[in-house]
């Protein structure tokens, strides 16, 4: 029997366009032996392990056996603070504490914060010229300090460890051990901060998630100081380097599908786009798992210990359930792509954030900018499970009557 061609899946080819490197419009490929075990591209596949009490992200004891000393970050941040990681115990049990935080009127009210920051942002573009990198002078900022002011983090402490914050995807990095160094140095970085800050919040309690979560804590929450801390610091990671790329991976889909004009008159535009770029441009774009006890998939039997990988970019240009798959549709009829923001038990918790960071985010460059092009070839940064567009240079002239 042939050996399945190897797709590269952390290439910015594979990640632009899944479909041609599949095989499309020909045989699909369904599943490879890749970097993670045996990967699957299909929705239906993809969609149902989510939900697979059988397989279990990476723990670890997976990190330990790539060479994670004892005592390191890593592990300390794996075991107490990464939802996607940590023991099934923990999870279900630190998880629904740190998601009552996540409140609606909180998340509403953090909108007239996210405007000024975004408005604050395309004010600093538009005096520096008529060029800009959307990410490093735009999303990665709006980004950043949404989530960072989400938590109770002061404006003029996050310079302090805003470059830190991108470095959770040498988690997912392949090779990993390169990057141990650097990742162990913005873990440790992180934690110092928010454990001192939690310290501040605890004497003097303040309007902010880190107070809500120290209250919960101390009404009988069942949660340590160390994964308070570590909770925190996952919070700040995991709520800025996905929502950069997909900010930037949004505005970039209106220019290819030439919908910035559009977008700037009909409010309903923008809205539907965010949705349909999580399909096609999905940040964190593949999910490894541990089989914990023995299945099926696909005709393919596996026996605990087992390892594979959810594809979300090929799951999300399935042509089998969404028509023209490779095209931007924004009437696509529901329930359209649901994986964006994870599945079942693992769903992000942060999602109304993130939706509400990426919509406004985006709504005010369009709003603010016109004859919007890109200059030159859009740059990936793609790790082992994250990844998105790095540069994304445009040219463009203030939009007159905007402010």
């Amino acid at each position: 029997m042939a050996k399945t061609p190897a797709v590269d899946v952390q290439s910015q080819d594979y990640l632009e366009n899944p479909n041609a490197a599949l095989g499309c419009p020909h045989a699909r490929l369904a599943h490879q032996e890749g970097i993670s075990g045996t990967e699957y591209f299909r929705y239906e596949t993809v969609r149902s392990l989510f939900r697979d009490d059988r397989v279990r992200p990476k723990t670890a004891d997976v990190y330990r056996q790539m060479g994670v000393q004892e005592g390191s970050p890593i592990l300390e941040f794996l075991e107490n603070g990464n939802f996607n990681m940590m023991s099934q115990e923990g999870h279900d049990r630190i998880r629904p504490l740190v998601l009552k935080g996540f409140r609606p009127v909180r998340i509403k009210d953090a909108e007239p914060l996210i405007q000024s920051i975004a408005t604050d942002l395309v004010d600093g573009i538009l005096e520096r010229g008529t060029t800009a990198n959307l990410v490093h002078d735009y999303s990665h900022h709006v980004s950043v300090r949404t989530i960072s002011n989400f938590v109770g983090v002061p404006p003029e402490d996050v310079h302090r460890f805003e470059d830190a914050t991108v470095e959770l995807i040498l988690l997912g990095a392949i090779p990993f051990e390169p990057g141990i160094p650097r990742l162990e140095q913005a873990l440790r970085q992180i934690f110092d901060y928010v454990n001192s800050l939690v310290d501040q919040r605890r004497a003097a309690p303040a309007d902010d998630f880190i107070s809500d979560l120290i209250a919960i804590q101390a009404e009988g929450g069942k949660l340590s100081q160390t994964e308070l801390v570590w909770s925190i610091v996952f919070l700040l990671l995991a709520g800025h380097d996905t929502t950069r790329a997909q900010i930037a991976s949004t505005a970039r889909m209106l220019l290819d599908a030439g919908l910035w004009e559009a977008a700037s008159t009909d409010p309903t535009v923008v809205p539907r786009a965010v949705k349909e770029a999580l399909r096609l441009y999905p940040a964190a774009h593949r999910f490894p798992r541990i089989v914990i006890d023995e299945l099926d998939i696909e005709g393919m039997h596996f026996e605990p210990g087992g390892r594979i990988a959810m594809n979300l970019t090929g799951a999300a240009r399935d042509p089998e359930v969404f028509e023209n798959p490779d095209q931007v549709d924004l009437d696509r009829p529901a329930p359209g792509w649901d994986l964006g923001f994870g599945f079942g038990g693992h769903h992000c918790i942060g999602w109304a954030l993130a939706t509400a960071e990426i919509t406004i985010g985006v709504q005010t460059l369009v709003d603010r900018l016109t004859d919007v092009e890109l200059a030159e070839k859009v740059i990936y940064k793609v790790g082992g499970t994250i990844g998105g567009p790095e540069y994304v240079n445009v040219t463009f002239r203030a939009r007159e009557g905007a402010s």
